[in-house]
């Protein structure tokens, strides 16, 4: 490392530090003029040297001093060469093949004329001690590719070429070519293995619908694989739970692909284990992947919302329309249209089952106590959650039933209304995100509504998303609230004719999006959306690492840093207890190696205090099955498509030479010049004051020896 330059630098203009110098060193020359006792010419200016060194060193700390040291470093380029230690690399030949692996490695690293670095990867990467091919095992169980980007991101040294030697089987993690695209540094690929397609039938995916409700019949599809067993006739099983609900017999298309079709009807809500099984066939080359396994959340059943309206207004129609748009969601009408008249609200069971109410304009003087108590019941024992839109109609004595839990305090003075401007004071609201995001000029463009412009509070637990603006002159009067206090939630809009913004821009999705908005974020259980734990996945090989990942917020959707979140497996037989640990991005993370046998329930708690706060349960699946044994095809579209995206170029084992010329050729220019600076606040360095003392302690042992005072 040499030092290319030296500086100081100073708080200050150097004129005026430079004019304090010459100031004291003058000073010093005048108070050593003259010396009782009279002292030699040579003495004097001696002192008078020590004194104002003293003094300028002084003055310069003054000005916070920063010494810079400037040095560059060249650092010729490093090879790593990473090696596929997994049990498939192997599995066909194992003697020979190991051997051949072996060989190959020995002969790129002793022909590299640069320092190459060996690291065996599988389900995790490590340096190979003495770049010995020799204790290469090839008996990993996983293979990760992920693995090696982490790996290659956290490294600090200069990197010429990434030399990759792998079979492309991944049976952990995720494909890396997306992150691969984003790093400078070009992978040489050597593909090893067979890419001969061997007689076999496997599974390939299990399709279903994205949202299953119990009780309503929907359709499982499974897409069957086959190789050399064209015409054969095999059974194909569904299974729930390990519970087999049906089965078909099919007949091996030549085309190598099946899609098969089960008819499901969940009987009971919750999360489904959910497996397609394939008979297996005599002369297979492998059984393990006749089956897959996939998970899948039963709803109860579509959302129901009530709709209970005034009139059957403008609102209530375009409100109406949006929720009709979405197949989960199911609208129960209800519009008054005289004293002791509601349209569809003769039927109590279609309230109390409802999950959400929305009350536009409702309750009016012609509302029913007997409708008004059916839903005031239902929103208050119930604890459901509901948007209310005030309207000229809008009965606020009779809405004192949900006085405690409405977003704002009603005020005793008349409701005048106005028509005014919306303007967001919350840009980060969930229910004001279009797309997923906030988009101000939409927002600020709208169709002014008829807004309450009488001061009704909000309360000190609910959040003001959007205030009135009259005239374009801004006001502290709330149009948009929400509250959520424990499980309760609602949203109120203090004005009416919001269905204009729909019309203003009939491309704009912004009124759509509004409702649904808000229906999604009505129909979120607080309890549950402050507590979130996921597993990396579902399925898992026994001994492979499971890794837990949780986050845990206040009331107020705050993180919370300081719980203790712990995660207890069981199979019915054995358990085990995993705790998780912040990091450095705020999560919660936890990791252990899948020791549990068959289905596994998992239980999580997040613990505050020595308080259980929240919990949460999943499960998940582990087979004693080798991942590296299910695939033994050399997938080398991948590996040629990890080398392209790289930048680099993939080799068959047989070109090797051709590889070791060009990473050579290549790497000869690739040293790097690393620059370092380092700063030094001299105020705090000891060696300054350690100078300083010893200039006072020289000045007065000659002043004493002189007989000065």
């Amino acid at each position: 490392m040499n030092i290319t330059s030296i500086n100081i630098s100073l708080d200050s203009n150097l004129f005026i530090i430079i004019v304090g110098i010459l100031v004291f060193a003058g000073y010093t020359y005048f108070i050593y003029k003259y010396t009782i006792p009279v002292i030699s010419k040579t003495l004097k200016y001696f002192l008078i040297v020590l004194r104002s060194l003293t003094f300028a060193v002084l003055f310069l700390l003054l000005f916070d001093p920063v010494l810079v040291l400037t040095s560059e470093e060249t650092s010729p380029p490093i090879n790593y060469f990473f090696i596929d230690n997994s049990a498939s690399m192997v599995q066909q030949d194992s003697i020979k093949n190991s051997s051949i692996l072996k060989e190959v490695v020995n002969k790129i690293e002793s022909n590299l004329t640069d320092e190459t670095k060996i690291f065996p990867f599988g389900g995790s990467v490590k340096e190979l001690e003495n770049n010995s091919a020799d204790l290469l095992t090839f008996s990993e169980k996983f293979t990760n590719f992920d693995k090696i980007t982490d790996f290659i991101e956290r490294s600090k040294e200069n990197i010429g070429n990434v030399i990759f030697l792998s079979d492309g089987i991944i049976t952990t993690g995720s494909n890396p070519v997306k992150r691969i695209e984003t790093r400078t540094i070009p992978y040489s690929v050597i593909g090893f293995g067979d890419s001969t397609k061997h007689n076999d039938i496997s599974v390939g995916s299990i399709l279903t619908n994205n949202f299953i409700y119990s009780g309503k019949e929907t359709t499982v599809s499974a897409v069957i694989l086959n190789n050399g067993f064209s015409g054969k006739t095999v059974q194909v099983d569904l299974f729930e739970n390990n519970m087999m609900l049906s089965r078909q017999n099919i007949e091996l298309n030549p085309s190598g692909v099946n899609r098969i079709n089960f008819n499901y009807t969940p009987a009971t809500p919750g999360e489904k284990k959910i497996t397609v099984n394939v008979s297996p066939l005599p002369q297979e080359f492998l059984n393990n992947n006749n089956g897959k396994t996939v998970y899948r959340n039963i709803l109860n059943s579509k959302i129901k919302i009530v709709l209970a309206s005034d009139s059957p207004s403008s609102d209530f129609s375009f409100i109406k329309n949006v929720i009709d748009q979405d197949e989960n969601y199911e609208v129960i009408p209800i519009v008054s249209v005289s004293k002791n008249l509601a349209l569809d609200s003769n039927n109590p069971a279609q309230i109390d089952s409802a999950d959400i109410f929305i009350l536009i304009g409702f309750p009016t003087s012609i509302t029913s106590p007997e409708l008004l108590n059916k839903i005031s019941n239902a929103i208050l024992q119930r604890q459901k959650a509901f948007f209310i839109l005030l309207t000229k109609k809008t009965d606020l004595n009779k809405l004192s039933p949900l006085a405690g839990i409405l977003p704002f305090v009603a005020s005793q003075n008349p409701a005048n209304y106005e028509r005014a401007q919306i303007e967001i004071v919350d840009k980060f609201n969930p229910l004001i995100q279009i797309n997923g995001k906030y988009n101000d000029e939409e927002w600020s463009n709208l169709p002014p509504v008829v807004a309450l412009i009488s001061k009704f509070d909000a309360r000190k637990e609910s959040e003001i998303v959007a205030k009135i603006k009259l005239k374009n002159i801004s006001t502290d009067i709330p149009l948009l609230l929400t509250r959520s206090v424990g499980k309760s939630r609602s949203v109120a809009l203090l004005g009416y004719e919001i269905w204009r913004w729909k019309l203003q821009n009939k491309n704009s999705a912004i009124f759509d999006q509004f409702i649904r908005n808000i229906i999604l974020w009505l129909n979120v259980d607080p309890e549950a959306d402050r507590f979130k734990l996921s597993s990396t996945k579902r399925n898992y090989a026994l001994g492979e690492e499971i890794e837990f990942r949780g986050e845990i917020y206040d009331e107020k959707l705050l993180p919370i840093i300081d719980a203790e979140l712990s995660v207890e497996l069981s199979n019915g037989e054995s358990r085990e207890e995993v705790y998780l640990s912040i990091d450095d991005n705020g999560f919660y993370t936890g990791r252990t190696s899948a020791k549990l046998l068959g289905d596994i329930s998992y239980k999580a708690k997040a613990e505050l205090n020595g308080n259980v706060v929240a919990e949460k349960t999943g499960k998940l699946t582990v087979e004693n099955i080798n991942p590296e044994l299910i695939n033994l095809t050399m997938d080398k579209n991948l590996l040629k498509e990890i080398a392209f995206t790289s930048g680099g170029q993939y080799y068959d084992v047989s070109q090797i030479n051709n590889l070791v010329e060009k990473i050579n050729k290549n790497n000869s220019t690739k040293n790097i010049i690393k620059t370092f600076r380092d700063e030094y606040t001299l105020r705090s360095e000891e060696l300054l004051l350690i100078i300083v003392i010893l200039l006072l302690s020289i000045e007065w042992f000659f002043r004493k020896r002189s007989g000065m005072l």
